[in-house]
């Protein structure tokens, strides 16, 4: 598996460019949907409070705002 950090500064993303058959990539994706704590967000457009249309996870020191 080759494994790049994708963040020019300040922390780490990795980009796994891997399509071989050697990793579970079932067991990847059961694990980040367990292990993450996904959250829906609203946003407020035009005066009505909207779903916004994907799940969010923040990690970090700060609060974003």
């Amino acid at each position: 598996m080759k494994e790049k950090n994708v963040l020019p500064y300040d922390g780490d993303a990795a980009l796994i460019r891997d399509i071989s058959a050697d990793l579970d990539w079932a067991a990847v994706t059961r694990t980040l949907i367990e292990d993450i704590p996904w959250r829906v967000e609203t946003a407020r457009l035009f005066g009505r409070e909207m779903v916004v249309p994907r799940m969010t996870a923040w990690f970090g020191d700060a609060a974003y705002r």
